[in-house]
């Protein structure tokens, strides 16, 4: 691993490590303000816009990063078209939710929450695309901190502590933000890019057909975490679900290390690729998983000693009833990691049919086995089936693209690499 990937490694761990400690903030705030069923509703109310929000993206966010870098689209295009399509298409949202009722609470802010956050994520974009990783971290970071500070009315009791405020505030506070990001957006592009207005039909259905290939994947790799709260909801009640998401996000922890380092590695396993330097991008998988298998050991041992008093003292104490499910959890969800290593490497090949065939198998399998597991096993048999499919997911792609199994876990590539900045080290000084 060269010292200029390491450092890109370390910058964005930090930025994404302070998002992520903002984000835990919030829930546990959530959790000792709220009550149990509260944090159940207002917690799938979430999990069901992120649902609409992947479906109603179309991609588009994708198809604007890589037109407009590659200069095929003005990026002034590539903003009207996103946003206008996602305004018609949250309008039909508004006559789907009039006709069908779908369970859902606020549905007038369930549809502002949607659309602004389509908006903001096509806004947030443009840093990106000017490399200015700087303010693209900045407007992420304002993400939590505006709804940090727009839920301190809930925090300190101004207004009743429920999942509708909750859900009210929180979209309250991402308008405001997306209209800041506009803003800068419009005065920071008139000094980067002519406004100007293309109307080249062909391009506008590549730019389209872009969009929906990715919208598949992320559609399946976001029900492979979230579809058995759903079913958890059709068995249980609102309590399980507060009990189940709060296992989940911890578990989730673990993958953030992944998550963040694939989002590094991810162009350099295709400038690998393009120069036929596959040994590399293994040895840097082998490494990546190494890591952060040992991460997982470590954070599954201290939650199995002292995950009810964690769970009692950052929450509250009836969450102890989410510990063995966060166990059972922990326990698989290595296998997700070796997952998401192996996407990021097949992706940058371009090679995408084994992932659809992995994540629709054992979205299938977990499936199956919440529908036989949870009315007997309550939240602890949902945890078993994305026990299960986890490793499924991550093995069965292991299996088909005919990798080493055994070299993910020989630490062969790790003890060289401490060796290597051992010897560094002790060379300067």
């Amino acid at each position: 691993m060269n010292k200029t990937l390491f450092n890109n490694l370390i910058f964005t761990l930090v930025g994404k490590g302070l998002e992520l400690v903002i984000f835990y903030i919030i829930q546990i705030l959530l959790t000792k303000n709220l009550e149990t069923s509260e944090f159940g509703i207002y917690s799938k109310w979430l999990i069901s816009a992120n649902y609409a929000i992947l479906i109603l993206s179309m991609g588009l966010n994708n198809s604007l990063l890589y037109f407009s870098t590659s200069k095929r689209i003005n990026i002034w295009n590539s903003i009207i078209v996103n946003a206008l399509t996602y305004i018609i298409l949250s309008c039909i949202l508004v006559l789907v939710l009039f006709v069908f009722d779908f369970g859902l609470v606020e549905k007038n802010f369930f549809i502002l929450f949607t659309l602004f956050s389509l908006l903001f994520t096509t806004f947030v974009s443009i840093p990106m695309i000017f490399e200015n990783f700087f303010i693209y971290n900045i407007f992420n970071l304002l993400r939590r901190l505006f709804s940090i500070i727009f839920l301190s009315v809930v925090f300190f009791r101004i207004v009743i502590p429920n999942a509708l405020n909750v859900m009210q505030f929180d979209t309250l506070s991402l308008i405001l933000l997306t209209i800041l990001c506009i803003i800068w957006s419009i005065f920071f592009l008139r000094y980067k890019e002519i406004f100007q207005i293309n109307s080249n039909l062909k391009l506008l259905v590549e730019y389209f057909k872009y969009g929906f290939k990715s919208i598949f994947l992320n559609f399946l790799g976001l029900s492979v975490y979230s579809i058995d709260v759903f079913i958890v909801s059709y068995f249980l009640d609102s309590i399980s679900i507060a009990y189940y998401v709060i296992a989940g996000s911890i578990v989730k922890i673990t993958w953030f290390f992944i998550d963040n380092s694939g989002t590094v590695f991810f162009p350099k396993f295709i400038l690998n690729y393009n120069n036929n330097n596959n040994e590399e991008s293994i040895k840097i998988i082998n490494i990546t998983n190494q890591i952060s298998f040992l991460i997982t050991i470590l954070l599954t041992l201290l939650f199995v000693f002292f995950g009810k008093d964690f769970l009692s003292l950052l929450y509250k104490s009836d969450y102890q009833k989410a510990y063995l499910s966060t166990i059972i959890l922990l326990l698989g969800s290595h296998g997700m990691v070796i997952y998401k290593l192996y996407s990021r490497y097949l992706a940058s090949k371009n090679s995408f049919n084994l992932l659809y065939y992995s994540l629709s198998l054992s979205i299938l399998l977990n499936v199956s086995l919440n529908f036989a597991l949870i009315p007997k096993w309550g939240i602890e048999g949902a945890a078993f089936s994305s026990f299960v499919s986890y490793w499924f997911c991550g093995l069965f792609i292991v299996y088909l693209s005919r990798f080493n199994l055994l070299s993910l876990f020989s630490f062969q590539e790790l003890r060289t690499l401490l060796l290597h900045h051992l010897s560094i080290k002790r060379k300067n000084n």
